[in-house]
């Protein structure tokens, strides 16, 4: 593992932490700095951001609710949210919570810088002050905008953050609790993973990995603190995924899918587990994609990327094992290339 992280950071990242999983056995394989031009090396304990890799504890913690009878997967966001009727255009009225966790939304992605600003430039006026005035000022405008072109909300796959917004708004209105609340309740307590909703560098920027963006040779170091709209953003729409955590934290989360994936008793809430175990290839799940892997094999995968971190993620359906990748990089196709080249050396 050591040597294709080597061979990774070689190829112009600044940080990647790369791990297999087999049962209770973590292996993991580290190179790169914290930051580049007077960083400290990685040693493999540091916080990662992953980005949308952490829709899936968005998910599970809508499946705690779905299984205690606060919701059920068939809700709808107007009976569960009527404060948004008055600004939902029609055709998003039947929008359900399996829905928006499925991306069958319709709703705008959300993706991409551009498509943001197009968005906002739309808002009338500043955003509200208090974050719960604010989430919900978010979705209202996005349910006012029309369908993703091409896309028939309830029916058609479009990858959307916005839609995971919705979603995390729903959990919101059914508990009467934040979203920061909820995921220390449900993810970080019930489960036992260390995670916080803040990048690295925003935690401790001494001690923990900078994000960087860039091509190769010619890496910047972002503090997070670069564009404070974006980064306002980013935590007005947590429940896309905005999670940092250490790789053994990180695998502690695999452990508990590896064990309900084979059928074990798992802290995971069955309406969650159940899913996965029944993925077709070519689903999405509850924040996972169920493809194959180069070697054939049915697998849980992810990708992610936040704050100047990226992250991959695979899982085998059938419990085997795991293998997942945190680099302190940027998206790119570069990134996403070295990345996935180190995770196949593994095996």
């Amino acid at each position: 593992g050591a040597a294709a992280a080597r061979q990774a950071v070689a190829r112009g990242l600044a940080g990647l932490v790369i791990g297999s999983l087999q049962g209770r056995r973590l292996e993991l394989g580290v190179a790169g700095v914290h930051r580049i031009g007077g960083g400290a090396g990685l040693v493999g304990e540091e916080l990662f951001c992953i980005g949308s890799n952490a829709k899936s504890m968005t998910a599970m913690a809508a499946a705690r609710l779905v299984e205690s009878g606060l919701l059920r997967w068939d809700s709808r966001l107007l009976d569960v949210e009527p404060a948004l009727r008055g600004s939902c255009l029609p055709v998003y009225a039947g929008t359900t919570l399996a829905d928006l966790l499925a991306h069958r939304s319709g709703v705008w992605a959300l993706t991409r810088p551009e498509e943001l600003a197009l968005l906002l430039d739309r808002f009338d006026g500043p955003l509200p002050d208090a974050r719960p005035a604010q989430r919900l000022g978010v979705a209202a405008l996005v349910l006012a905008q029309p369908p993703q072109e091409g896309v028939e909300p309830g029916r058609g796959f479009h990858y959307s953050n916005a839609g995971y917004h919705l979603a995390g708004l729903m959990l919101e209105s059914a508990t009467g609790q934040t979203f920061e609340q909820l995921f220390d309740r449900h993810v970080v307590a019930a489960l036992g993973v260390a995670a916080q909703l803040r990048a690295p560098a925003q935690i401790d920027a001494q001690r923990q990995p900078w994000g960087h963006a860039g091509q190769p040779g010619a890496l910047q170091p972002l503090s997070g603190q670069e564009d404070p709209a974006l980064a306002l953003w980013v935590d007005v729409t947590a429940a896309a995924g905005v999670a940092a955590l250490s790789p053994r934290a990180y695998a502690l989360w695999l452990q508990h899918h590896l064990r309900a994936l084979r059928g074990e008793a798992s802290a995971l809430p069955p309406p969650y587990a159940q899913r996965l175990r029944a993925a077709a290839v070519g689903d999405y799940v509850l924040g996972w994609s169920c493809v194959r892997d180069e070697e054939g094999r049915r697998v849980l995968a992810h990708a992610g990327a936040e704050h100047g971190f990226t992250a991959l993620v695979q899982l085998q359906a059938d419990g085997r094992g795991a293998r997942f990748a945190m680099s302190n990089t940027q998206i790119e196709e570069w990134v996403i290339d070295a990345m996935a080249e180190a995770l196949q050396r593994l095996g």
